[in-house]
């Protein structure tokens, strides 16, 4: 090749260059080649060098130089018309028989830095070759660098890698991903660190080593909370984000979301929440949309609420096998006496299944709340809980009482409350109201206080076939099992069953836990069935499905939950 041409194959070159910058600055991306001076001090690489030897690299993998970086664009076209004659000399170099020696270069990770031969990679670019010969010297570095990195990148690297500095991470849990996409926010891990470090130091009573912490934070906060992000199905729901960025992002609103409830939430509560909240299908948001419409047009007590078995099933996805499940359990709280009577019935649940409880009290929508009212019925609940050794928490809303308790159920397993009946009265017709909003509009189980509290360890199942009983049947079955407890099932014989068919559903599912039970098909009303039942085995605990026709209906023709409401002499836990 005559050096005529080769200035001509530079000119063209260098015009690429200045289309690459042009282009560049149109799309707010950068044309430029990345310092290697720069990367180092960023990511504070060391001096040491390993000699690799040579090898054939991709072109592509060099995104920078050593020295000559501001001479090149980023596709090592020339930027500068001075560099013409040394540019052609070597072009000419390159096309003739002896050829050129190898190129030298840094390998940090997986992209290289040009050390020597820097316009025989511009040249190699230029005629469209792939790969280059090249003498490789490798620098250790503790993140990762693939050839798309950008020069706005090297903050988030150098995050990164400083981060790495002081957990040691990179190298103890090598298969777990902490990249983050937004700068500023290792720091914030950092501070999730420290923070579960004191805490240790309180739980422990002694000095915390900090790679102990680190571990600890690693393995029982980080992991655990990334389930709950794949429980949730988070990062198809934001492709372009890391674990790490949506560890911070769930972090952060689980602690917004405290704060503004009043109560400590669990990772198992936040995954339920997250589940529902991102599940965004076509489908589901008309469901939401026709509740939202229906909840404007339609009176509370008249609602049918969530569809069966909802509650469960968000229990099973997000607890996995075998579940607890009451975890969390919410107790509405007023002044009167007989409220009281369902902390104490909570609180013998509570120690039986390990649960937490969340008190609410619900102050009047208008002017006449009383604040010392509200702190006082705060600490009785708060202290009451304590004294036998009960994790509780307490919050204070404004409002109407029924509709606050089906919006916090959300948050819980289970609601425990007193039902007091004043027949005929205009507090008797509130309480039905409030009970029907809180039984129907609630997808979670409700169980109703008596006059006394009941250890609750003779349940007794009232079957029927229906749906909501086949809930009640699961939470039945459940106490049974975990808890050794002798169940009785009880069916009531009406001219519209199949009352052996019936039985027969609820034999097949207890045998296939191994669950006994004694069984009872008796002639009556379901009412005087039940009852008559329970007295004979002396059951300390109906399970039963909720209402069992359509609001108005229940209205005009009753119900046997109403009956059960109101005779109020067991606790009566109703599902849905």
């Amino acid at each position: 090749m005559s050096i005529g041409a080769a200035i001509e194959d530079f000119q063209r070159a260098h015009l690429k260059a200045v289309t690459e910058e042009i282009l560049a600055k149109a799309t707010g991306k950068s044309a430029n080649l990345l310092s290697y001076d720069t990367v180092r001090k960023e990511l504070k690489l060391h001096n040491t060098a390993i000699d690799r030897g040579l090898h054939e690299i991709s072109l592509d993998a060099i995104v920078g130089s050593a020295g000559r970086y501001e001479d090149f664009t980023k596709s090592f076209f020339p930027k500068r018309p001075s560099d013409e004659s040394r540019w052609a000399g070597v072009k000419v170099a390159v096309e003739s028989m002896t050829g050129v020696p190898p190129i030298e270069v840094y390998k940090v990770d997986q992209v290289y830095f040009v050390i020597d031969g820097n316009h025989r990679v511009s040249i190699a670019r230029q005629m469209g070759v792939p790969s280059i010969q090249a003498y490789v010297k490798e620098i250790y570095v503790n993140v990762s660098l693939t050839p798309d990195l950008e020069p706005e990148d090297l903050i988030l690297k150098a995050e990164q890698s400083d981060f790495f500095h002081q957990t040691n991470l990179n190298k103890t849990r090598p298969d777990i991903d902490f990249s983050l996409t937004l700068a500023g926010m290792y720091a914030k891990l950092l501070e999730h660190i420290h923070t579960h470090r004191y805490f240790m130091g309180i739980d422990q009573n002694h000095y915390i080593e900090w790679d102990d912490a680190v571990l600890d934070w690693c393995d029982y906060i980080y992991k655990p909370v990334f389930d709950v992000i794949e429980q949730a199905g988070l990062l198809r729901k934001f492709p372009d984000r890391t674990p790490a960025d949506m560890y911070l992002w769930v972090m952060d609103y689980h602690t917004q979301l405290e704060k503004k409830l009043g109560w400590r939430l669990t990772r198992d509560q936040i995954a339920a929440n997250l589940t529902v909240r991102f599940n965004q299908n076509f489908k589901n948001n008309l469901r939401r949309f026709k509740n939202w419409l229906l909840d404007i047009l339609t009176p509370d007590s008249l609602e049918s609420g969530p569809s069966i078995g909802t509650w469960r099933k968000q229990v099973e996805k997000t607890r996995g096998e075998n579940p607890k499940l009451f975890a969390n359990v919410l107790v509405p709280i007023k002044n009167p006496d007989t409220y009281w009577i369902a902390l104490e019935q909570a609180i013998l649940l509570a120690q039986l299944e390990n649960a937490n409880l969340l008190g609410l009290y619900v102050q009047p929508p208008d002017d006449t709340a009383d604040p010392d009212l509200s702190t006082a019925l705060q600490e009785k609940f708060l202290n009451r809980c304590n004294e036998v050794g009960i994790s509780a928490d307490f919050a204070i809303e404004k409002g109407d009482p029924a509709r606050n308790i089906v919006d916090r159920s959300e948050w819980t397993d289970l609601i425990i409350t007193n039902f007091t009946s004043h027949p005929l009265s205009e507090i008797d017709q509130k309480s039905k109201a409030a009970r029907q909003t809180m039984l129907r509009r609630s997808g979670r189980p409700l169980l109703a206080a008596c006059k006394s509290p009941s250890h609750m360890r003779r349940p007794l199942l009232a079957y029927d076939g229906s749906p909501k009983a086949d809930e009640a049947m699961y939470v039945a079955a459940y106490l049974a099992k975990k808890h050794h407890f002798p169940l009785v099932v009880v069916t009531a014989i009406n001219n519209d069953q199949q009352t052996a068919v019936v039985q027969h559903k609820v034999k097949k599912y207890l045998s296939s836990l191994q669950i006994k039970a004694t069984y009872i098909i008796k002639k009556g009303s379901p009412f005087d069935v039940i009852q008559n039942t329970a007295q004979t085995f002396n059951c300390d605990l109906l399970i039963m499905g909720s209402f069992g026709f359509k609001p108005l209906l229940e209205i005009v023709l009753g119900s046997t939950v109403d009956q059960f409401l109101s005779a109020g002499d067991r606790p009566i836990l109703i599902c849905r």
